[in-house]
This record gives C-alpha cells, sequence and structure tokens, in this order.
C-alpha cells in the first residue's frame, strides 16, 4: 500500500478568499504521491456559522470572516493539507 505523503490546497485560478457574502471558490487538492492507494480525501472549515465546503471542495461563504480550509487524506497517513 502507497499511502499519500503530501496534499495541496488551492483556489480556483490561485484565489485565495472571497469577497461576497455568499459566493463560492472552488478548493483544488493536489495529492501526492501520484501513485497512492488511496487518493480520496474530506474537506472541514475551521468555523461553519462563516462558511461551508462540499465534499467536491466548493466553498461557499456565509458571512464575513475568516476561514481555515483543511483537506484531509482518507488513508491511514493522516497527512491534511491547506
Amino acid at each position: 500500500q502507497v499511502l499519500v505523503s503530501s496534499i495541496s490546497a488551492l483556489g480556483q485560478g490561485g484565489a485565495s478568499s472571497i469577497t461576497t457574502r455568499g459566493g463560492s471558490l472552488q478548493i483544488n487538492a493536489t495529492v501526492l504521491p501520484a501513485n497512492a492507494s488511496f487518493r480520496a480525501i474530506t474537506w472541514s472549515v475551521s468555523d461553519i456559522s462563516i462558511a461551508t465546503i462540499s465534499g467536491t471542495g466548493l466553498l461557499k461563504a456565509l458571512a464575513d470572516g475568516v476561514v481555515t480550509v483543511t483537506a484531509s487524506a482518507t488513508d491511514a497517513s493522516g497527512v491534511v493539507g491547506r
């Protein structure tokens, strides 16, 4: 079994913020190595009263503020990316 060694998460087009309430931003994850046995990830945000994120990485603003988006490997590696 090849475990995930790193995950990087980046907003579409390099964006790192949403400037309108109710706006959204697609977050994309890069999972390495490319031949990892289980490349699936789960998404989470640090404060669900400010933003939510879907299982596909679509971040949606609910209120003004700052959140940290985390992508977590679903294998036994324990690797997370932000």
